[in-house]
């Protein structure tokens, strides 16, 4: 991601990562850090919104 936000003239990532978690704790609204993740999400929304959005899952060994 950092090469493409250099070299893009698309700009088409938002700069910076949401802190992790893995897809228990994004998709929990029970989880302690639920709200934490959506809210990065939200803040760094582009004016115009997402026109779509890159997923990375990760499983922690812990979780599954």
């Amino acid at each position: 991601m950092s090469g493409y936000t250099e070299l893009s003239s698309q700009d088409k990532l938002v700069d910076g990562d949401l802190g992790g978690g893995s897809a228990a704790t994004w998709g929990n609204p029970d989880h302690y850090r639920y709200s934490l993740y959506w809210g990065l999400y939200d803040e760094r929304r582009p004016q115009g919104g997402y026109d779509a959005a890159w997923v990375n899952l990760c499983l922690r060994e812990g979780e599954h």
